[in-house]
């Protein structure tokens, strides 16, 4: 008995050695071209987030370095391609829009990932854009600790979501004119949140506060961009690129942390609903989850 016993350990052991040797393998596709490079990568994991940068090493069997980031989930942020022609990039607000993320796996065990991707990347210099798409395998990726100095955003989260998904993919913080705190989130599929007081979170008490286009203290916009992708344009927010609709809803503030580098930091839940100009819902968002730094 303790000789069978011992095989299946041994079976166990061997079976989750292999599991770890796989070795990765990676094929991209640019402008019709594939390569199989020798390649050189970097990835990592933190918080929530998946970040892999694919390079050539020296060699000369892809001439280019390929960043890609994206959720635990499979959720695209962006895509990155530097080359000589110029920095080819995912589209500023809506990438979702031009990239497809399949066969994702995620093994947290090994912390290795796989997934395929195709996409569309746009250049600052060049109007014609360009896609690129390729296929990840047993990719091994280094574990960092999660700071909540680098975890700001809004979220939905698989478990409690009821309504839209939300995942940002850029956010902002800023004080204009000393008398308006602005929180702004991006999504990855062309929405912008923005939310706005006429006091830092960080000085409110936890509880729930009523969310509307005229409340105060504090007062939510929510818009969708409406613009063709031009990364020279959408560098810098333009309202002529958004539609704007009414809202109602609540955020609720959790807890106030300071970090290890001395920020303020505001925790919480956001719901809303976004409304177009016959009243008609057209957005929902359940159990957001949001972390706010203090504005500067």
């Amino acid at each position: 008995m303790k000789a069978i016993l011992l095989v299946l350990c041994l079976l166990v052991v061997l079976s989750c050695t292999q599991k770890e040797l796989i070795k990765p393998k990676v094929i991209v596709t640019v402008s019709d071209k594939t390569y199989t490079p020798t390649i050189t990568y970097f990835g990592n994991e933190n918080c929530d987030n998946l970040f892999v940068r694919i390079s050539n090493g020296g060699k000369n069997d892809f001439p280019y370095s390929l960043e890609i980031s994206l959720s635990k989930k499979g959720a695209i942020r962006w895509v990155n391609l530097p080359t000589f022609a110029g920095y080819y990039q995912s589209a500023t607000y809506n990438p979702k829009d031009y990239i497809t993320i399949s066969n994702f796996a995620y093994d947290a065990a090994i912390n290795q990932v796989s997934f395929d991707f195709t996409s569309t990347l746009f250049n600052d210099n060049v109007r014609r854009p360009i896609q690129v798409s390729g296929s990840f395998d047993h990719l091994p990726l280094k574990a960092t600790n999660c700071d909540i100095d680098y975890i700001s955003g809004l979220k939905t989260s698989e478990l409690e979501k009821e309504g839209n998904d939300f995942q940002t993919t850029s956010w902002s913080s800023n004080l204009y004119n000393k008398l308006t705190y602005s929180w702004e989130f991006y999504s990855n599929d062309g929405y912008r949140v923005a939310v706005l007081a006429n006091t830092d979170l960080s000085k409110l008490a936890p509880g729930a506060y009523a969310v509307e286009a005229l409340t105060n203290p504090i007062k939510l916009d929510f818009q969708r961009f409406i613009a063709q992708p031009n990364r020279i344009d959408d560098q810098v927010y333009d309202e002529n690129n958004w539609r704007s609709y009414k809202t109602k809803g609540t955020l609720t503030i959790a807890n106030h942390l300071t970090t290890k580098l001395g920020k303020k930091q505001t925790f919480g839940i956001l719901s809303f609903t976004a409304y177009d100009e016959t009243d008609k819902p057209i957005y929902t968002l359940k159990n957001g989850q949001f972390s706010m730094p203090s504005a500067r």
